[in-house]
């Protein structure tokens, strides 16, 4: 998908890019969500498929309900214009 993103951009894929070393100090960015989306990173190798959690909408709080009904539009639209792998 990365490569599928690199040439829709005009951009070299390289995939030496795609592995580094885990480090970092993620408390400079970690404000919004406790850390672990930035703790999780600093510790991370490279790019690999993440484990997907889904939540039946249905299921969710209502103040999700509300941002989903207002956002799926907007979603709709941008997923017309999707990059897919050639």
């Amino acid at each position: 998908m990365v490569e599928a993103f690199c040439d829709a951009d005009g951009i070299p894929f390289l995939p030496e890019a795609m592995l580094w070393k885990p480090g970092g100090d993620p408390s400079a960015h970690s404000w919004w969500d406790g850390g672990s989306f930035h703790a999780n990173l600093a510790q991370s190798t490279g790019l690999t498929p993440q484990v997907r959690r889904y939540v039946e909408v249905v299921d969710a709080p209502e103040r999700v309900r509300r941002v989903h009904r207002r956002m799926k539009p907007h979603y709709d639209h941008l997923y017309q214009h999707r990059i897919t792998p050639a």
